[in-house]
């Protein structure tokens, strides 16, 4: 049976029961290898006002704490889809989810593209309209699925 590669790109939902579901499915399916983007993460808060008080060289701490707040629940995720059997790895992404999923297809090519947010009025990604902005940038359909994120 050949195997099926899927590219999951999610942030917050990873981890979430939406999200799971789904790759039960297609594992219950076939024998899947999954490859998960996760964006980095953009600051808010107390830590977004400490990097803009030194000015100068924000840019440059802003991608390092964007890529170590996400490393976490892309571990963990790994490790999840590892548990299941499943072959998976994956990458923290550019902040802009559609510029993360184009920089991936450069080098790799998948059977399905899933996109995991967070429900409307919650989702800034669904405020966008990525899901059918990625589907025209691509040129291919895409997969949403959305949910909460992990409890």
């Amino acid at each position: 049976m050949n195997t099926t590669s899927i590219l999951l790109i999610a942030n917050e939902t990873l981890g979430g029961r939406a999200l799971r579901q789904l790759v039960q499915e297609r594992l219950d399916s076939a024998p899947c290898r999954f490859h998960v983007v996760v964006p980095a993460v953009r600051l808010e808060g107390v830590m977004q006002r400490s990097i803009d008080a030194y000015g100068g060289g924000r840019d440059e701490i802003e991608r390092r704490a964007d890529r170590t707040a996400a490393e976490p629940r892309l571990a963990e995720e790994l490790d999840w889809l590892r548990s299941l059997g499943a072959q998976a790895d994956g990458e923290i992404g550019d902040a802009d989810p559609l510029v993360a999923v184009e920089t991936v297809l450069r080098e790799r090519d998948f059977d399905e593209i899933v996109l995991s947010t967070l429900p409307p009025g919650m989702s800034h990604w669904l405020h966008l309209d990525l899901p059918h902005r990625m589907e025209r940038a691509l040129g291919r359909s895409v997969t949403h699925v959305e949910g909460p994120s992990a409890p």
